[in-house]
């Protein structure tokens, strides 16, 4: 799974980004909307970063 470029976790009841999603590092966008998220996990930034800056 390390060439994972795309995840779509929507609409799973998650309450937090699982840690292990850090070992991805070649993803590039990930979908967990419709999720119970508090906040994005600094490990995680970047996607966002990337996201608004398109």
């Amino acid at each position: 799974m390390s060439s994972l470029t795309r995840l779509d976790i929507a609409d799973n009841e998650l309450w937090e980004l699982p840690e292990s999603l850090a070992g991805l590092s070649s993803l590039e966008e990930l979908d967990a909307s419709g999720n119970n998220l508090g906040e994005v996990p600094e490990w995680a930034l970047h996607l966002v970063e990337e996201e608004q800056g398109s």
